[in-house]
């Protein structure tokens, strides 16, 4: 039925309902798992207030913390018998999942349904977004109540 299957998560709950169940369709199509995490790439300085004075602040490792998520989370999938694969990108959510999924001859791509209602909606989400994008079939799992 499916032989690669790619999903995306953010580290929420959201994202993590879609993760869990792309890894049991996966289990059952004996497929390929391969999750995906966007970062935003801190290219500009930004600066915090000191009292009187302004410095810049630390720069935040979001390469790192995303690539650390991923880890945990195949760890934690591995322990069920699955090797999830795993891609952390810098920058659009929904460009590295469909980019992934096109690399990767995706049969099926998984997103969540957080954004999908409310003002994100009409602004664009990512579920939406992948939906009109996507290179291959796209299940939108109900996540949020």
């Amino acid at each position: 039925m499916y032989n690669t299957i790619v999903v995306g998560t953010n580290g929420t709950q959201s994202a993590r309902s879609a993760v869990l169940r792309a890894a049991r369709l996966a289990a059952l199509c004996d497929a390929r798992l391969l999750i995906v995490g966007a970062y935003k790439d801190g290219g500009g300085a930004m600066l915090q207030s000191m009292g009187s004075q302004i410095a810049p602040m630390p720069p935040t490792d979001a390469k790192g913390q995303t690539e650390q998520m991923l880890k945990d989370l195949a760890k934690d999938l591995s322990r069920d018998g699955l090797h999830p694969e795993v891609f952390a990108f810098p920058g659009n959510a929904v460009q590295a999942l469909v980019d992934i999924a096109e690399a990767e001859k995706a049969d099926l791509i998984v997103v969540g349904n957080k954004g999908m209602s409310g003002a994100r909606r009409y602004l664009g989400s990512v579920p939406s977004n992948v939906a009109h994008q996507a290179p291959c079939s796209v299940l939108i799992v109900n996540t949020v109540g």
